[in-house]
């Protein structure tokens, strides 16, 4: 087995064809896992640092939910730090969403779509998108692609400030972590992409591909 580049083959829970009592076992050893190996911890020390309006009330949406146990570790953590949340999760099996759904059960502020994340309508503007469960699960494409809608959802917002409406624009740069590398090199990599983005005319962005420096896809 080669550990040297990043396998393309689908994981277990990703097939379509996955038998019921295999999913639901699959998504309770999720669960378990990040319970106590720090999965969730990471979302939860990401979130604390955006979210500290204890007057306003924030709804964040997590993309490949799977069984909600990522949900339920924000809306602990909300509790326990007097944050007001609505939360909603989003998984294109409906079968994960039904197990979510039981499992989330004690929790009336956690809701739940059955969607492709791209597809999802939201009856209410979304704070804060979380997928730091789910990116491991698409290929190089698929991430340029939701990093492209990422940036495309940013800069189609207005910011309200005394009397005026604000538009802004939203460049980024998207880059591979390689074997050796650490997030400082990493992140170095992609500000070089972010400004190369800038000087082709911000609002737009570019990921570093194995020939080089590619525009994101229009069409996210």
């Amino acid at each position: 087995m080669n550990f040297s580049e990043r396998s393309s083959k689908k994981e277990l829970l990703d097939e379509d064809n996955i038998p019921l009592v295999d999913l639901v076992q699959n998504l309770k050893e999720l669960g378990f896992i990040n319970t106590y190996l720090g999965g969730f911890n990471i979302t939860v020390a990401g979130l604390s640092k955006l979210l500290n309006d204890k007057t306003k009330r924030y709804h964040i949406a997590d993309i490949g939910c799977g069984g909600g146990d990522n949900l339920i570790a924000i809306a602990k953590w909300a509790v326990k730090n007097n944050i007001n949340v609505q939360l909603t999760g989003i998984d294109m099996k409906k079968e994960a969403i039904e197990y979510a759904v039981k499992n989330c059960a004690k929790y009336p502020n956690i809701h739940f779509i059955v969607s492709d994340y791209k597809l999802a309508q939201f009856k209410e503007p979304m704070d804060v998108i979380v997928s730091s469960l789910f990116c491991h699960h698409l290929n190089e494409q698929e991430l340029v692609e939701q990093a492209a809608s990422v940036r495309k959802f940013v800069s189609e917002q207005t910011i309200s400030h005394e009397d005026l409406e604000l538009t802004i624009t939203a460049s980024a740069g998207l880059c591979m972590v390689q074997p050796g590398d650490n997030l400082t090199i990493a992140y170095e990599r992609s500000d070089e992409g972010l400004y190369k983005a800038k000087e082709l005319g911000r609002n737009r962005g570019l990921w570093l591909s194995k020939d080089g420096w590619v525009q994101f896809p229009e069409k996210a």
